[in-house]
């Protein structure tokens, strides 16, 4: 009953999230405003952007203390690509085990559905390769509980995206 109310409040986050509010996070592609319209971080966004920025340095550390200061016992993971959820050991495993490859995080929203559960969902992104049309994406949402006075991930909802280059290398010849 807890996992199906954690979905449908995923679900709803994820419908009512405005992207015109959501920015790039260290990203020298950050949308640009409307001339007279300032874009703003929201103090939500800032600090989960701040948390997962650490899980990301510490999965490229492969140091598991920092990854049991942000995973909670039970975190799970759960994607298209497989039957059942991912459990947090084998899911550490193989986030370890996995060459290291520079995502940026990209299109953070945060929603506090209350004061203890708060909602994330961004784009995860690895940078263009050369002689490549399409680049890794993953579009994820992440359950994040407080326990105690600090914020832990409970679930990670996770689903590749097909991003193209954004850069056009060669000039269109119109034969195509």
């Amino acid at each position: 009953m807890n996992r199906w109310l954690v979905f449908i409040v995923t679900i709803a986050s994820i419908a009512f999230s405005c992207p015109t509010l959501s920015i790039a996070q260290n990203s020298p592609h950050a949308p640009e405003a409307a001339p007279g319209r300032i874009l703003t971080r929201t103090r939500l966004v800032v600090q989960f952007s701040e948390l997962e920025n650490a899980w990301l340095d510490a999965i490229k550390k492969k140091n598991s203390s920092a990854l049991d200061r942000l995973l909670d016992d039970s975190f799970q993971v759960w994607s298209s690509d497989a039957p059942a959820p991912t459990p947090r050991e084998d899911w550490e495993k193989s986030a370890f085990a996995t060459p290291v490859v520079p995502f940026r995080i990209q299109s953070m929203s945060a929603r506090d559905v209350r004061s203890d559960l708060v909602i994330v969902n961004f784009q995860l992104l690895a940078p263009a390769q050369a002689g490549k049309k399409t680049r890794p994406a993953f579009y994820v949402v992440d359950v994040w509980s407080k326990n105690a006075d600090r914020w832990q991930c409970t679930d990670r909802y996770i689903s590749p995206l097909v991003l193209p280059h954004a850069t056009i290398t060669a000039r269109p010849t119109g034969k195509d």
